[in-house]
């Protein structure tokens, strides 16, 4: 009894062996991973031949996505974005970064301090150009990649006796920090024919500081520029009766003249509890991305967007507007991205 155990043991130890074996040279003819790339190894034909297909090789990096405010739409979106990414791709650690919006993370890309980031339209097309805020700061590296959310003038007051932007002359007055208060409202100003000298006070504040300076009664009107919804504004909303101001039929027509890139926007009735429609003006956002970026990580950011369109609405119902539909409104404001290009050839958009 004895010599049959150690038999049995024998046989049972030369089989691992011979498995360990196979396993291992079953290992050796798949697609090598190193620690700076993931590589697919090419599909095997009918005929026992290898494909001709170049493996597919994405480099293990972290991507700094530049959004705005955490209260924002746009931190949502990019959070939306980054998730879904880095799940489908593991290689990229995708981080969603707190801005004041598009005119920094043009300019963190710039810096290098991110890879990405959401910007308006116009944003995009000055920083490229040298021109506007960004005059003498040479941001030529930003390629776009898409198009997308819109963004408008959100006007807010809890003030009865502001019905419209002209009832704001004399009073105080917010507006969000960064692109807004940099970009949009001195364009509002000359729109109107205003100076800051026509208020009674003018501060920058962030997002949850404008919404907590209007609860407390310290401005009487703040200016947000944001999509609709918007998190900050109906969190005014449940416990204060908030009335949206709109610019007049005047205004806009005469800014939609002098920037192309303006567009009417209606914020619905029923919005934040609004009884009426109310007309201002807004323009679109896009995404863009340091010129070295490697392509394949454009590519494969485009593949998981643009086909990922029901979890995006889950996440925030502005991000179902980053579609096929509305990708290239802008794609000749600057150079796209070699990344960019290629995924639109391959889905014969362009």
């Amino acid at each position: 009894m004895g010599k049959w155990k150690q038999s049995s043991l024998l046989m049972v130890t030369v089989c691992l062996i011979m498995l360990m074996a196979v396993s291992l040279a079953g290992c050796g003819s798949s697609g090598a991973v190193t620690s700076g790339t993931t590589a697919t190894a090419p599909a095997a034909t009918g005929g026992g031949q290898q494909s001709t297909e170049p493996e597919v090789k994405r480099e293990r990096m972290t991507i700094a996505f530049g959004s705005a405010s955490s209260t924002s739409n746009n931190y949502v979106m990019v959070s939306a974005f980054a998730n879904l990414w880095s799940r489908q791709y593991p290689n990229y650690i995708v981080s969603p970064e707190l801005t004041t919006g598009g005119v920094q993370n043009v300019r963190e890309i710039k810096a290098g301090n991110c890879q990405m980031g959401i910007c308006a339209a116009d944003v995009m097309y000055y920083a490229y150009n040298n021109s506007r805020e960004f005059e003498g700061e040479n941001i030529d590296n930003i390629r776009y990649v898409t198009a997308g959310s819109h963004w408008t003038y959100s006007g807010v007051t809890l003030d009865p006796s502001i019905n419209s932007f002209e009832d704001v002359k004399g009073k105080r007055v917010a507006i969000l920090n960064g692109t807004s208060l940099q970009t949009y409202w001195p364009i509002l100003l000359e729109g109107y024919g205003y100076t800051e000298a026509d208020f009674s006070k003018v501060i920058g504040l962030a997002s949850q500081d404008l919404a907590n300076a209007l609860l407390d009664g310290t401005i009487d009107y703040a200016l947000f520029t944001t999509t609709i919804p918007t998190p900050v504004i109906s969190d005014i909303a449940l416990s204060k009766k908030v009335k949206m101001i709109g610019i007049s039929d005047q205004v806009r027509e005469k800014l939609m003249k002098e920037h192309s890139y303006m567009m009417e926007y209606t914020i619905p009735a029923g919005t934040y509890g609004i009884e009426a429609d109310v007309i201002t003006l807004g323009g679109k956002n896009v995404v863009v991305a340091d010129k070295d970026l490697p392509d394949q990580a454009v590519y494969d950011f485009l593949e998981v967007i643009m086909n990922s369109n029901e979890e995006l609405k889950q996440a925030a119902p502005i991000a179902a507007e980053y579609n096929t539909e509305n990708c290239l409104p802008f794609m000749n404001l600057i150079p796209m991205h070699p990344g960019a290009e290629k995924w639109y050839k391959d889905n014969g958009i362009i």
